[in-house]
């Protein structure tokens, strides 16, 4: 992004300065979080969905959208396009500011985007799951949307063939820390054995792959040599199926 910041470091400017709020040099932490113009729509934005009015400093804001917005559920899709939009009047706002000498305050900003937001839904959003978040989310906005009733799908262990064991494995990542975990059960499924642990390699992959080494390992050690693996990591299956080849640095 062509903040003043990278502009200066390009040698394209001399000096750099916040178009917004002149109290600051012009760089995306700034412009972004810390900038009071920009903390003002952002407030305006995250209390209008239900998100609170407080906003902090640029990394931390960061990793809490993030965070809010994992997975694949559609609230956090529709998170995710408020962010989106954010973000994008913003620069606008900035671009207007800075080449066509046109200016905002963020109370404008902030209902134009929540106007064209609830436009963008009622257009783009045939139905969504009928869950109670969602419910509420659409109320928040004052939206109301179709909705589809919820299937019930029973989810079960299964187990493995007599004289089989199974080896259960997981990898799992978020911003701070790394960390692997599984389990063997019996033809009963009576647990034999329980691990976990973790590193400093900071790669999904990598957990996914520490984690079936370190159960294949226990099993052979405790004499098992008929093993089934699960584990919801397609790339490291086949990964040890020598379909894919493993990469040098996962």
């Amino acid at each position: 992004m062509p903040t003043q910041d990278r502009l200066v470091y390009k040698k394209v400017m001399q000096t750099s300065s916040c178009c917004v709020c002149n109290n600051s040099r012009e760089n995306s932490k700034h412009l972004y979080f810390n900038c009071s113009f920009t903390k003002e729509i952002w407030s305006n934005v995250k209390h209008a969905i239900g998100l609170g009015r407080q906003v902090d400093h640029s990394n931390k804001e960061w990793c809490n959208l993030i965070n809010m917005v994992r997975g694949k559920s559609q609230k956090a899709e529709l998170i995710k396009v408020y962010i989106c939009a954010t973000i994008g009047y913003i620069w606008t706002e900035r671009n207007n500011r800075r080449f066509n000498g046109m200016f905002s305050n963020p109370t404008v900003i902030s209902n134009m985007l929540l106007r064209d937001m609830k436009h963008y839904f009622e257009v783009q959003v045939e139905e969504l799951k009928d869950i109670k978040s969602l419910r509420v989310f659409a109320n928040q906005i004052g939206l109301s949307f179709k909705y589809k009733k919820a299937t019930t799908k029973q989810v079960r262990w299964l187990l493995p063939p007599t004289g089989y064991i199974k080896l259960n494995c997981d990898g799992s990542m978020n911003m701070e820390d790394v960390g692997y975990g599984g389990m063997a059960r019996n033809e009963q499924g009576h647990v034999i054995f329980a691990f976990s642990g973790g590193g400093d390699v900071h790669s999904i992959l990598f957990q996914e792959l520490k984690t079936i080494q370190t159960g294949i390992s226990l099993c052979i050690d405790l004499g098992y040599r008929r093993i089934i693996v699960a584990s919801d990591s397609l790339r490291a299956i086949q990964i040890f199926k020598d379909i894919e080849t493993s990469p040098w640095q996962c």
